[in-house]
């Protein structure tokens, strides 16, 4: 009985050791890839910094003036809207 009892033990602390063992790989391997999630993030906010520096808005003003040939609204393309509420409007089709 003594012998049953003690390799059900030595199999239970073999058992326990490979679950642990999985345990520490697997914390390894969710610390690899926070570092590498960590290290996208830094590249991505530099790219998006960098897009964002390229972005001048002055060259895109004189570009769609002068090579899109688009021009500023005149007054009498432009229509107002009164809101009696503190509502939103849903516009499904042109407003007279």
């Amino acid at each position: 009985m003594l012998t049953v009892v003690c390799v059900v033990t030595l199999l239970l602390c073999v058992h326990y050791l490979q679950l642990r063992s999985q345990v520490i790989h697997q914390n390894e391997t969710i610390a690899e890839m926070e570092s590498a999630l960590s290290r996208l993030k830094a590249e991505n906010d530099a790219y998006a910094d960098e897009a964002q520096a390229s972005l001048d808005m002055e060259t895109v003003k004189e570009t769609a003036l002068n090579e899109l040939g688009l021009h500023y609204a005149t007054e009498s393309q432009i229509r107002y809207y009164n809101a009696d509420d503190e509502s939103y409007v849903r516009q499904y089709e042109n407003v007279p």
